[in-house]
């Protein structure tokens, strides 16, 4: 059904207390809302925990690696999201609790991370232990589609925002924090130290073993303090889940493209970020290591005072989520305006010449990238600046606006599959978006990597402005809502007490 043009709901009383009379009696259980959001946390880091390092330590590990298949081991972990997700989503779906696919997913990440810090102890084939390692961990990563289906029908319809600002906010933190712990492991520097002959940590193996702690640190606050509570979901007085109106599908679709855009914007910094730095201002890999990682843990900062806006003043009162996210859309484009090489900038970057000798060269590869010639300096200054500031304050604001619309849009049911189709969305951008992305850093330069994701971002700015009117609610006419009092649905569930007592 079509929402009106204004994007006003279409109010009537007396089926309105029959639709939302159990989420009158029930209240969000917040105690499992901040148990989620802390999940969400310790499941988001891991992915970044290796946003500047993991290139570094490749190149350590196999010198002869290309840009090309960094791309793909980037990738391999979002194409362990595409096919968990729905699947995870599904059967939590089926069982009607999230708990078994948690165990399962955080048992991946544990695996994944431990093939990771173990890469130095394969004598052959490191880089495609990495690859598999990476594939494992993105397996375990589609819990973050069950934690938000789990925050949208955990929370009545009042709270629905508050609660996925906690949960949003969890999973944004948690990838912009996870560089910033890097930090702490600057100072054991490479090779490290080494115990018992095989434990090696170093500055690059040392937060895969934090990411192993953390699985263990989450299945633990699972067992002994997650109890699922299902208070969002629509039912009458008798506690029967009513049939609802189908969804717009359009602007459905238009969701996924948002959630497509942001992720790619995010994937490409994290695959390009340090081997641009390092060719652009002729920085080490210590260097790239540790200033990206300041940077990231600006971001974190700044993040963490968008979702401290949303969850304590409420913006939503005078700023509409759809607004949010177009605006924030629009920011994305303007990082990469401000930041793309264009011709006519000042100076020249400095190049050298591939030897055989180990003392690392700095600059870019002449050798390697017939683009060195031609690519000009960015200003650091503009190129941080505009990092922090536009995508600090625009990644955030999308992910609490666009999950937010998304759930509303498809109204108070199970969103477990519908959850886990989005983090595929976003998962997409992570799995092509690095191989496209770093493809055309290696062919043609910085430039068209660029290039190709403003032409991202604009499609989905252009399909805002043609769909904005229906980035609404879902919503219900006065002959549906008659229907829905008169003949509730004949598929009866558990009570929300039920399903709340079983938990």
């Amino acid at each position: 059904m079509k929402p009106d043009a204004s994007g006003a709901h279409v109010e009537d009383e007396n089926v309105a207390s029959n639709l939302n009379l159990a989420q009158r009696q029930l209240q969000t259980d917040w105690r499992s809302i901040y148990v989620t959001s802390l999940l969400a946390f310790c499941v988001a880091a891991q992915f970044s925990l290796y946003f500047s390092s993991l290139w570094p330590f490749l190149q350590l590990l196999d010198p002869t690696i290309s840009e090309n298949f960094f791309g793909y081991v980037v990738g391999a972990y979002s194409f362990g999201q595409i096919i968990a997700s729905p699947l995870v989503g599904f059967l939590s779906n089926k069982l009607g609790k999230i708990r078994l696919p948690l165990y399962a997913n955080l048992s991946c990440m544990f695996i994944g991370n431990a093939i990771y810090f173990n890469l130095e102890n394969f004598s052959t084939g490191r880089r495609y232990w990495l690859l598999l390692g990476r594939l494992i961990t993105g397996f375990g990563s589609s819990s973050i589609s069950l934690l938000k289906a789990y925050t949208t029908t955990a929370s009545v319809n009042q709270d629905r925002s508050r609660a996925l600002a906690f949960v949003t906010g969890g999973v944004a933190l948690g990838m912009t924090m996870g560089p910033t712990f890097q930090l702490l492991f600057i100072p054991l520097d490479y090779p490290g130290v080494t115990f018992f002959n095989f434990i090696k940590l170093n500055m690059y193996t040392a937060p895969a073993y934090m990411a192993c702690c953390m699985n263990m640190f989450c299945a633990l606050i699972t067992k002994r303090f997650f109890v699922e509570n299902y208070a969002g979901i629509a039912t009458n007085e008798d506690g029967e889940k009513v049939r609802l109106p189908p969804y717009d599908k359009k602007a459905i679709v238009v969701c996924h493209m948002t959630r497509f855009a942001q992720i790619l914007v995010n994937s490409n910094m994290e695959t390009l970020g340090s081997p641009l730095v390092m060719a652009m201002f002729a920085w080490s890999r210590h260097d790239a290591v540790e200033y990206i990682a300041a940077a990231q843990g600006i971001m974190s900062f700044l993040a963490f005072l968008t979702y401290l806006a949303f969850i304590v003043f409420k913006p939503e009162r005078f700023m509409s989520f759809r607004l949010g996210c177009f605006l924030s859309l629009i920011g994305l484009i303007v990082f990469h305006l401000l930041t793309i090489s264009w011709p006519f900038l000042p100076g020249q970057v400095q190049t050298f010449h591939q030897n055989l000798t180990e003392t690392e060269q700095i600059g870019c590869n002449s050798d390697k990238f017939t683009w060195c010639s031609t690519l000009k300096p960015v200003n650091v200054a503009v190129f941080f600046g505009s990092y922090i500031l536009i995508v600090g304050t625009a990644f955030p604001n999308v992910n609490i606006c666009l999950n937010t619309l998304f759930s509303k849009i498809i109204g108070p049911r199970r969103q477990g599959t519908q959850q886990g189709w989005l983090q595929v969305s976003g998962a997409l951008a992570r799995m092509f978006g690095p191989v496209v992305a770093s493809n055309l850093y290696s062919t043609y330069g910085p430039q068209f990597a660029w290039g190709f994701v403003i032409a991202v971002i604009g499609t989905v700015l252009i399909s805002w402005f043609i769909f904005y009117q229906r980035m609404v609610p879902l919503q219900l006419d006065k002959d549906e809502k008659k229907a829905l009092a008169d003949h509730p649905s004949e598929e009866v569930t558990k009570s929300v007490q039920s399903s709340s007592s079983s938990s």
